[in-house]
């Protein structure tokens, strides 16, 4: 197990995107880290960020800004220069990354770059970088982790998982294994309080993860919000990416089709309408390619528009809860949220006759404590082309193709009419592929499972 916990820079909310750029400088740092070299549209400003020094290890924050975005990276400057250098590279590429990808989206962006750092006795220095931004936020996307840990006498890299990047869909793989291990290893120190408030926000437990030398320890939540601690090595890691990729193990019966169910089934949903002009197309296009698909509504869109409600849910579509008017369920109070949820499954019931037992929370934000007190089951996506922020229907479609899996839950919006436009081409390219259309409860029931009130769901993998 870990040496000891480290305290995180700051808790990485979705609120940190908008904290001011303002920073003072402190002491004289350990030593001065290679600067990124500022785009020719920003301007680039570094300090010492008050406060925060590790044992001796300080950080630095470069702040990129203009008057459409803002971007900060805080990077451990630990006084081993070509380390500290590699550091600031890798900060430097989260940054370029992120521009390149939110190139053509409206502002403002935001993009926040925390780390954590903690030693070891045995002289491993450990960093956890974690990434929040505009585009990931907007996509429900939980923080990417990235894990490394380096020798202090040479600044080498000491730590089988170093540059691993967990993604959403790895920490849905392993969060089952390592709950039920933190739950037998007991509770986080008392020391280490704070984080029973700062791991609420699902995904952001993975902040807090120590490397070492035989793995990472991660700091974890259970649902009823009390912090553990569980520890992954780097042979579980490789395992669940394996069995990630993998096709599955049951031979395809002949013309090439899976077993099981005998199909590969995917479910397309789309969110925020029912919209004025958009969404009678849509469901002009979904019945002449006799596709079935799940929307989730707002309320006030369907106190607006009943009759498009009533008509999507006589020709077969799944009808889903999306809240009244797409209020963030986190920042709100209980009886808030109740009030969300059932006044849009009352307006629903009145236009169309059956009550929406699924929910899709705005911005895919929820916490466990939120989830434990909720009777219907969650719903979020696997493959998001990030249609809000593109605004390109060849690049929304070639998204889709690229990255839908057999089990998938493909997010688009009825509210646009690019979206729409792409529906066609989506529907045809997968269908290529040996794709099968169905609702989001035919394919999460695919395997005989019964939803549950509460629980997340993502997509639904063959068994």
């Amino acid at each position: 197990m870990c040496k000891k916990l480290f305290r995180p820079l700051l808790v990485l909310l979705a609120s940190a995107l908008l904290l001011s750029a303002c920073s003072a400088p402190q002491q004289t740092p350990v030593a001065q880290a290679a600067p990124p070299e500022p785009a020719d549209w920003m301007t680039l400003d570094m300090s010492w960020v008050p406060g925060q020094n590790y044992d001796g290890i300080q950080i630095m924050e470069i702040r990129r800004h203009d008057e459409n975005r803002l971007e900060i990276a805080h990077v451990p400057v630990t006084g081993l220069q070509a380390l500290d250098d590699e550091l600031a590279a890798q900060a430097r590429s989260r940054m370029d990354a992120f521009e390149a990808a939110s190139a053509q989206s409206e502002p403002p962006m935001r993009f926040m770059l925390e780390c954590a750092v903690t030693q070891s006795a045995d002289g491993i220095i450990s960093v956890v970088f974690s990434q929040q931004d505009s585009l990931r936020q907007a996509q429900g996307q939980a923080p990417l982790i990235s894990l490394s840990s380096y020798d202090k006498a040479t600044g080498q890299p000491a730590n089988p998982l170093s540059s691993y990047q967990l993604t959403g869909e790895m920490q849905d793989a392993l969060s089952a294994q390592l709950r039920a291990q933190a739950a037998a290893g007991g509770a986080v120190n008392e020391e280490a309080e704070w984080l029973v408030n700062a791991l609420q926000s699902e995904g952001s437990a993975w902040d807090n993860a120590i490397a070492q030398t035989d793995g990472v320890a991660l700091v974890i939540t259970d649902p009823s919000g009390q912090a553990m601690m569980a520890e992954i090595s780097r042979q579980l890691v490789d395992e669940t990416k394996q069995r990630l990729a993998a096709p599955p193990t049951t031979p395809a019966p002949e013309g090439g089709e899976p077993s099981g169910d005998g199909k590969k089934l995917v479910a397309l949903t789309f969110d925020d309408g029912p919209a004025k002009n958009t969404t009678a197309e849509l469901l002009d296009i979904l019945k002449q390619y006799d596709v079935k698909a799940t929307f989730f509504l707002q309320g006030v869109n369907v106190d607006a528009r009943p009759e498009l409600v009533a008509r999507a849910q006589q020709e077969g579509h799944e009808i889903g809860n999306h809240t009244y008017d797409h209020k963030d369920l986190t920042k709100i109070s209980m009886d808030e949220v109740n009030q969300q949820i059932n006044k849009t499954a009352d307006a629903v019931e009145q236009a169309c006759g059956v009550r929406p037992t699924l929910l899709r929370p705005p911005y895919g934000a929820t916490t466990y404590k939120l989830r434990d007190q909720l009777t219907v089951p969650v719903i979020k996506w696997s493959v998001e082309p990030a249609d809000s922020f593109t605004k390109d229907t060849s690049q929304i479609v070639n998204t889709v193709l690229k990255d839908t899996k057999d089990g998938d839950i493909i997010l688009l919006h009825d509210t646009h009419d690019y979206s729409v436009a792409a529906v066609p081409q989506i529907i045809e390219g997968l269908r290529e592929k040996g794709f099968t259309f169905v609702t989001v409860t035919e394919l999460l029931t695919r395997n005989g499972d019964t939803l549950k009130g509460g629980e997340s769901y993502r997509y639904c993998r063959p068994k």
